[in-house]
């Protein structure tokens, strides 16, 4: 087995390593052991988002793993099978996000629209002719800036989390294409 450098790699001491975090040893030469947790997720975490789509294989590697059909077969049930759930669990996060965005981005307009109406009465000289122009001026722009910035967090939420979460479940659907790989550190 020759891994390519865009493979997925894990070193594990023992199969239950894959999903379930062993105790943490700042002292162990093993990343995941280091910090206490799982190395499957742990690797997963750490994918270059760019390169995901090229990640062919997924290669276990453990002193203590049988090569045999049955064990592959085990890892691989083991590794699709989180993969399978953390996709449902990404939908069940998209279907909450959808709906939290959504009343978040309806209030956001409501203000905004509030504060343009504002903007456009305190417009009119008609609408307290007493006022010094540059109060008139400064309360106009400041109900703008208001109504704008107000904007900034669904658009945020957008941007930033919905892209994040249709890109990892892009990324775990490619995974699951993977061919899954056992071998022996020592090899």
């Amino acid at each position: 087995m020759n891994p390519s450098k865009k493979d997925l790699n894990i070193r594990v001491m023992d199969i239950k390593d894959l999903l379930i975090a062993p105790p943490e040893d700042p002292l162990s030469d093993i990343d995941y052991i280091q910090s206490g947790e799982a190395a499957l997720p742990r690797a997963i975490r750490y994918i270059n988002q760019k390169e995901y789509k090229d990640i062919s294989a997924i290669n276990i590697y453990s002193p203590s793993l049988e090569t045999d059909v049955t064990t592959l077969e085990k890892v691989r049930h083991m590794i699709h099978h989180y993969l399978h759930f953390q996709i449902k669990e990404d939908d069940r996060k998209m279907i909450v996000f959808k709906r939290n965005t959504a009343r978040i981005f309806r209030n956001a307009v409501i203000f905004l629209v509030i504060c343009m109406s504002i903007v456009t009465i305190l417009g009119m000289e008609s609408f307290l002719p007493n006022l010094p122009p540059l109060m008139r001026s400064v309360l106009v722009e400041g109900f703008t800036v208001v109504g704008w910035v107000i904007m900034w967090r669904p658009i945020e939420l957008f941007m930033n989390q919905w892209t994040g979460l249709k890109l990892e479940n892009r990324m775990y659907q490619q995974l699951l294409k993977a061919e899954i790989r056992v071998s022996s550190i020592n090899e």
